[in-house]
């Protein structure tokens, strides 16, 4: 019996060991199986303490058509800017000797006016693709958001700021004639050109509008947000809202004029007022030209606040809010303010495109310099205050602000410091019409105003490459990693390019001090071709010394200006460095390459934590 037993006992338990093999056979096909799996479909290794990223290299969203545009904008403003200034020194060190390099500055500086939409339009179109990106948690392919028509109109704008200087280009460059004949009739080629022309403008304000509409009325997904509240419209966007349409009403009004003197001259010389309204509306530029740097500001604050899984305090929503009114009140006074006075009159500047604005009544002029500088004192401190949030947003080592938030605030701090010193010297110049060193002052600064605008561009780059990152690095819980960011090579640029802008501001300034303002229109077909400019804003031509042996010979002064010169071009080359980097980094991230899934070392930041 007990033999028995053990018998059965021994059969059991070979049964139970052949079961077990069974299994474990099972178990180990199936962990093949599933590992073969991941192997197809590699992810990115999670990060100490963070989740693992919502998309792979294969699944992530493509590049999206607001970055598409801001590229090409850039590459555009880039292009003109540079084209520009390597002109200006041709003519500096020749002493205006080359009529074709004459001839080449005076093309691109008619095409200037037409690429200074290009910052604004950028910052409108990042606005728009932070809202979609919000309000999508990351998948803006999967909801189509921003809308496909708001897409369109983004490429319709882009265009149309592109072939507004293709035409430019071509009409210079062909001799076209104008749009009226000698006779006053209308001229075939002139009329189609100048049909052309307001077509691509209606192309660049048509698309801003509808991103305007499409920004503020973005459909909510239902089954994101079904059982929760989706965040509103904040400070950020509403204040950059109010920046963009103050910005392109000042531009609009001069393109009106311009058709006005175009289509009815004689309307023009019929209503003085009108002549005043529109120089003063030209001097106005000075004043918008702060918003697209402001907006970027605010834009940056924003995309913080996200990377921190926070909220942009509520005060410093209202220094936002006290910053973008001030523009758009200085703006305002700056016009309304100078009709009130019917004796003020409008001279030319010492530096093309510059007025000078006299009053005749003095408590008009206080006044006048009240409604200027404290409202640029209330938008300065706006901007402070929003750097201060951004710095009270952070806690510990692992908070730290970001690259492109310390690029971003640098570049702004600088294009503002630069906008002050013009806005005082032109101050100064109204008050003394005459003085021939306030003149030779603004001269200078002048140069600095030209150099910094590449910095607004460089800014919208910077946070195009970051709104990028922290939307492939977002988690499968919909958080952005705190130390979310682009690649650390792409970092390194974005140093770069910051610091050649800042050198070459300097140098710009020592140059001009050395050489002098260098080329000066001979005629004042200029503006009369720009779109925007009134006819009254030449200045005298400058017209260079005759003695060949002034030109031949080598002074103390020239040689210093020619080697800052060269200097600056050097700078100018490692700035394009960088800005090409960040594009390139923009196009090639995936969230593999991102940190925090893949750690590296930035030279750049290693060098700021030690200074």
């Amino acid at each position: 019996m007990k033999s028995l037993e053990t018998d059965d006992d021994d059969e059991d338990s070979t049964d139970d060991e052949a079961a077990a093999a069974h299994n474990k056979g099972k178990k180990a096909k199936k962990a093949k199986k599933v590992k073969s799996e991941l192997k197809e479909v590699p992810a990115p290794p999670a990060a100490a303490g963070d989740n693992q990223p919502m998309f792979t290299g294969k699944t992530m969203p493509r590049v999206s058509p607001a970055v598409e545009c801001i590229m090409i904008l850039a590459w555009q403003f880039f292009i003109v800017y540079t084209a520009l200034a390597l002109l200006r020194t041709i003519n500096q060190f020749s002493q205006n000797r080359f009529n074709s390099c004459l001839r080449a500055q005076e093309l691109v500086e008619m095409i200037c006016p037409y690429v200074m939409f290009a910052p604004m339009l950028c910052v409108l179109f990042l606005i728009c693709r932070m809202r979609a990106i919000q309000l999508t948690q990351g998948e803006t392919d999967k909801y189509e958001l921003p809308q496909p028509w708001v897409q369109m109109a983004m490429y319709a704008a882009t265009y149309g700021v592109m072939w507004q200087a293709v035409l430019k280009l071509l009409t210079f460059m062909l001799r076209l004639p104008g749009s009226r004949n000698e006779d006053g009739s209308l001229s075939v080629p002139g009329a189609m050109c100048s049909l052309a022309k307001y077509t691509f403008m209606a192309m660049i304000y048509g698309g801003f509008t509808a991103v305007c509409i499409g920004t503020l009325f973005m459909p909510v997904p239902q089954e994101l947000w079904a059982d929760k509240t989706p965040p509103a419209v904040g400070a950020a966007l509403g204040c950059t809202m109010m920046l963009t349409t103050t910005f392109f009403v000042i531009y609009l009004g001069l393109s009106l004029f311009r058709t006005v003197e175009e289509l009815r001259p004689s309307l023009l010389d019929d209503f003085n007022v009108l002549v005043k309204v529109q120089l003063l509306f030209w001097r106005a530029r000075h004043t918008v030209n702060l918003a697209p740097m402001l907006g970027i500001l605010f834009i940056v604050a924003q995309l913080h606040s996200l990377r921190m899984d926070t909220q942009v305090p509520l005060w410093a929503q209202t220094a936002m809010q006290i910053a973008a009114g001030a523009v758009t009140f200085q703006v305002v006074a700056s016009i309304i303010l100078p009709l009130i006075d019917r004796n003020a009159y409008i001279l030319p500047g010492p530096v093309q495109g510059q007025i000078i604005l006299v009053m005749s009544i003095a408590p008009l002029r206080i006044v006048g310099d009240l409604m200027r500088y404290i409202p640029l004192l209330l938008m300065y401190g706006g901007a402070a205050a929003v750097v201060v949030s951004m710095h009270s947003m952070t806690e510990g080592q692992a908070k730290q602000l970001s690259s492109t938030a310390n690029c971003t605030i640098a570049l702004t701090t600088l294009y503002f410091a630069v906008f002050t010193l013009v806005f005082v010297a032109q101050t100064v110049v109204d008050r003394l019409p005459e003085s021939n060193g306030a003149k030779r002052v603004i001269t200078v600064l002048d140069a600095g105003q030209r150099t910094v605008m590449f910095a607004p561009m460089l800014c919208v780059l910077f946070i195009a490459a970051m709104l990028r990152a922290t939307q492939l690095t977002r988690t499968v819980d919909g958080r952005i990693p705190v130390r979310a960011g682009p690649q650390k090579w792409v970092q390194d640029g974005m140093y770069f390019a910051t610091a050649a802008v800042f050198v070459q501001v300097l140098t710009a300034y020592l140059t001009t001090t050395f050489l002098g303002p260098g080329f000066g229109p001979p005629t004042d077909a200029m503006d009369r071709d720009d779109l925007h400019a009134p006819t009254s804003t030449s200045t005298d031509p400058q017209v260079p010394s005759s003695s060949s042996d002034n030109k031949r010979s080598l002074s103390p002064n020239r040689a210093v200006g020619m080697a800052l010169e060269v200097f600056k071009f050097l700078c100018l080359v490692a700035m394009y460095g960088g800005a090409v980097a960040v594009m390139i980094g923009i196009v090639v991230m995936t969230p593999e390459t991102l940190p925090p899934y893949q750690e590296g070392h930035s030279v750049a930041e290693a060098m700021v934590k030690m200074l």
